[in-house]
């Protein structure tokens, strides 16, 4: 039963440590897709639009406290286990972020977004300009 709980813990975790990342030009609808790594406040960001691929490190500030925790108990009689017990609680979160990314040819782009994580759900808002002002509106799921 402990091993059942341990597997799937690590399959649980295994899941939220990528996020779904979409960006869309507002004038043209062009969209490019890539993912962002979901570590503590900060990761890498990737997204391939058109035919460039950005990339870069983004951070965010949390404005409410939150997070998610697994706690296990077991009960002991004379050094011997006789049950074990574990449960996932979360608490919500959420901020404001910034990703500064690039592409091999030099184009950078800048973003900005806001956050919200229930649980294991992440989603976020955002928009992002291009060294030669496009504006994109990010999208973040998980």
């Amino acid at each position: 039963m402990k091993k059942i709980g341990v597997i799937c813990l690590a399959a649980l975790m295994a899941a939220c440590t990528t996020v779904n990342v979409t960006l869309i030009e507002q004038q043209t609808g062009l969209v490019g897709k890539g993912t962002a790594d979901a570590g503590a406040n900060s990761g890498t960001m990737k997204i391939a639009l058109a035919d460039k691929t950005f990339e870069g490190p983004w951070t965010v500030m949390r404005t409410t406290g939150g997070e998610t925790y697994y706690h296990s108990e077991q009960g002991h009689v004379g050094g011997t286990a006789f049950g074990s017990s574990g449960r996932l609680t979360s608490d919500s979160a959420s901020g404001t972020g910034v990703a500064n990314l690039s592409a091999g040819d030099g184009a950078t782009m800048r973003c900005e977004f806001k956050y919200s994580m229930v649980g294991l759900r992440i989603s976020g808002l955002g928009v992002c300009r291009d060294r030669e002002d496009k504006l994109y509106d990010l999208q973040i799921s998980n």
